[in-house]
């Protein structure tokens, strides 16, 4: 064989194998697209929270929810029939829950037992699954009590505020936040 036949052969399969392991391999990229992002109020959001604004204890300030606890009375129970409608407007069935964050002059667990969200039935558009089970929408702090909306659902739940059950002070601080979290129902 001559010498020019095996250099070429060579050449050849080094060509071939470089550009068999070497084709698409990169270290980085880097890549810009245009995204069209924009928060909205929780009144027209994908999951609509619309508050009883003719309540004292329901906020509206600011587009978003919230609950004043000022001035709830201690050693009482109070109750705001039709306190939040909640809508899906996602797309998807979702599962619903609500999750708590004590204040601080109390534990996550005598906050879970003083606030609970209860399923309105007569003021509801539709009947969530789960619903029947457990009535009140908020769960522990590890996880909720989930209720399964469909796209365009609505419901309407009564918040409930017992202190009955809690040793408290005058202008103690019970809750921080109120988490609703929704998912996709369909996987």
């Amino acid at each position: 064989m001559n010498r020019r036949n095996v250099l070429l052969g060579l050449g050849t399969i080094v060509a071939g194998g470089g550009a068999a392991i070497g084709t698409g391999a990169f270290s980085q990229v880097e890549a810009t697209r245009t995204a069209d992002i924009s928060v909205a109020d929780d009144s027209s959001a994908l999951l609509t929270l619309r508050g009883d604004t003719d309540s004292q204890l329901i906020d509206e300030d600011g587009g978003t929810l919230g609950i004043d606890q000022n001035n709830i009375n201690l050693n009482g129970t109070t109750r705001v029939d039709g306190a939040i409608d909640i809508e899906n407007n996602g797309g998807q069935p979702i599962e619903l829950g609500v999750t708590l964050s004590s204040g601080e002059n109390v534990d996550d667990t005598n906050a879970r037992s003083i606030f609970s969200l209860e399923f309105n039935e007569s003021a509801s558009t539709d009947t969530p699954t789960g619903v029947s089970d457990e009535y009140d929408l908020i769960g522990d702090t590890e996880s909720g009590n989930e209720w399964e909306l469909g796209d365009g659902d609505e419901v309407t739940v009564d918040l409930v505020i017992d202190t009955t059950q809690t040793t408290l002070n005058d202008g103690d601080d019970i809750l921080d936040e109120m988490t609703f979290t929704a998912t996709d129902a369909s996987t």
